[in-house]
This record gives structure tokens, C-alpha cells and sequence, in this order.
């Protein structure tokens, strides 16, 4: 086999323009994003726990529009990576898995659920801070919102243990 100009054989060439190239890339980034949208939404469960055993189900006002700022910042990042999957991410899985569309409609519809109860979860923060009485209803918001991230997170990690399986990688480092 005869090397290229900068020294590479042409078999090292066909490996490397191997499309579970992209799709390894592809898969790390879906990790990374999972991985910061987690750790994202630990934080603003965490935040808001921690201001409802404080306040004894009392906010106040400030307190309840940093957390609707939180929440919008989550669901902005979040339409990100819903994007990103559509985009980027779904013509790659096509190539590699029998049921992409419907492991990709599937991975849709549970964004689709998490915005919706996070956009719950706003509007109780909201009535919240023009009636008071109606901080009781934020644990349970929150508590419903939660089953939704989980359940965007089992999706995800389901998808992601099989994408490794098929770029040969185990996601470590």
C-alpha cells in the first residue's frame, strides 16, 4: 500500500473516514449533554427543595423568580439538545439501528413531556409568587417534573449503552 504525502496508508484513510467515527463522536457529545443536563437539573431540584424547607412552604418573590430563571435556563438547554438530537444525531443513528425513528420519536416525546411539566412547574412558581398559599402545590410540580427527567435519562442511557455497544467503546475516557 502506497502512503499519502503526509506519511498515512490508504487503509488508515478508509478507517478513519469509517462512519462509527462520527457516530462515536456523536454518542460522546449525547453523553456529555445528558451528563450536564443532569447535572443541571440536580442543582435546580436542589436549589428549590432547600427554599421550600426554609421557607416553610412561604417564598418569596425574588426567590421565585430565580427559580423560574433557573427553569427557563434548564428548558432552553434542554430545546438545545432536542435540536441537536434531530439534526445531528438521528441521520447517524439511521445508518446504525433498525428502529432509529422510533427510538429517536420515542427520545422526542419524552423531551416534549419534561418541557411540559417544567412549564407546569413555572406557572406554579408564578402563582406562587402572586398567592402564597399556592407554594404547596410547587413539591408535588417539581416531583412530577422530576419523573419526567428521569424518565428522559433512563431513555437516554438505554440508547447510549446500545451506541456504544456498536462503535466498540465503553463511553470511558
Amino acid at each position: 500500500m502506497k502512503p499519502h504525502a503526509h506519511g498515512i496508508i490508504d487503509d488508515l484513510n478508509a478507517v478513519l473516514g469509517h462512519p462509527l467515527y462520527p457516530l462515536g463522536d456523536a454518542v460522546q457529545r449525547l453523553q456529555e449533554e445528558r451528563s450536564l443536563l443532569m447535572e443541571e437539573w440536580n442543582e435546580l431540584a436542589v436549589l428549590t427543595r432547600s427554599i421550600i424547607r426554609h421557607r416553610s412552604s412561604r417564598f418569596h418573590g425574588d426567590e421565585l423568580r430565580w427559580l423560574m430563571e433557573k427553569t427557563g435556563a434548564f428548558r432552553n438547554d434542554l430545546r438545545e439538545h432536542a435540536a441537536w438530537t434531530e439534526e445531528q444525531l438521528r441521520p447517524m443513528l439511521e445508518r446504525v439501528l433498525d428502529d432509529a425513528a422510533g427510538r429517536l420519536d420515542d427520545l422526542h416525546a419524552a423531551i416534549r413531556r419534561l418541557e411540559n411539566r417544567l412549564d407546569d412547574f413555572c406557572g406554579g412558581l408564578a402563582a406562587a409568587a402572586s398567592d402564597p398559599d399556592r407554594g404547596r402545590e410547587i413539591p408535588d410540580l417539581l416531583l412530577q417534573a422530576a419523573r419526567a427527567c428521569d424518565g428522559l435519562f433512563r431513555l437516554e442511557e438505554r440508547l447510549l449503552d446500545e451506541l456504544w455497544e456498536r462503535t466498540g467503546s465503553d463511553g470511558a475516557g
